[in-house]
């Protein structure tokens, strides 16, 4: 209470505490996501990029044409249906930007591209993945998470495996696909189940010592068809 009392900063103490509680529960929300779209258990349909072809990040690599045929046979796989949606981990991400590949759709020698600009900006790299590989849903993850037990040293990992892409059919068809249980929906790959949105609040401590700021939301990632995802993963050398 005195540290709300003395506090100089700007807003409320309450304010700042709620955005950190905020903060929290989408990063855990988003590791629960990623645990499940890039899980090799949930989607078998999966390619081992460095031991089939060539690493993206690696001299010749044509991540673009090799993106588009897994587009393909995941189309085939799924009576037509094209994805989309694509997830592609921070590092595979930033070795994109380099690739000559991806650059050459861009400009040329001409627009200072191979001769001089060797690395395109994010949104370069995120158009030309849109537009070529007619995908409308591209996304990064590029958050970071803290792995330590409160009151140890530090450590953060990324929340998506930084090596792997994710292809999905998230959109689905006017198809209705029937799992067990007797839950109807489209045939998509996974479902974000919302029950109860994000909701904060705050108490006092009964010796009115302290004051508490909650937040809670309730929601489940469900994988719905492991065929309507298709993982590349180990993309770098």
């Amino acid at each position: 209470m005195e540290d709300i009392e003395d506090s100089q900063y700007p807003g409320s103490e309450e304010e700042r505490s709620a955005r950190k509680v905020r903060r929290a529960l989408l990063l855990a929300q988003e590791k629960r996501c990623a645990d499940l779209l890039f899980s090799q258990t949930e989607f078998t349909n999966n390619v081992d990029v460095a031991g089939t072809s060539t690493a993206f990040d690696a001299a010749g690599a044509e991540p673009l044409s090799f993106i588009h045929q897994q587009l393909d046979t995941l189309r085939a796989a799924n009576h037509g249906i094209v994805a989309d949606t694509m997830v592609l981990g921070y590092d595979v991400f930033r070795a994109l930007a380099r690739n000559p590949e991806i650059r050459s759709f861009v400009g040329d020698a001409s627009s200072g591209i191979a001769s001089g600009n060797r690395i395109l900006a994010n949104d370069a790299v995120i158009e030309v993945l849109r537009s070529v590989l007619n995908i409308p849903n591209v996304f990064v993850g590029s958050a970071r998470r803290e792995t330590a037990i409160p009151g140890a040293s530090s450590s953060e990992a990324n929340i998506w495996d930084g090596e792997t892409i994710g292809l999905y059919i998230m959109r689905g068809s006017d198809a209705v696909a029937q799992k067990s249980g007797g839950v109807k929906a489209m045939p998509v790959a996974a479902l974000n189940m919302m029950y109860k949105g994000l909701q904060a609040g705050q108490y006092d401590s009964l010796d009115l010592v302290r004051r508490h700021v909650w937040g809670e939301h309730v929601q489940l990632f469900k994988k719905v068809d492991g065929d309507r995802g298709r993982l590349l993963y180990n993309c770098l050398t």
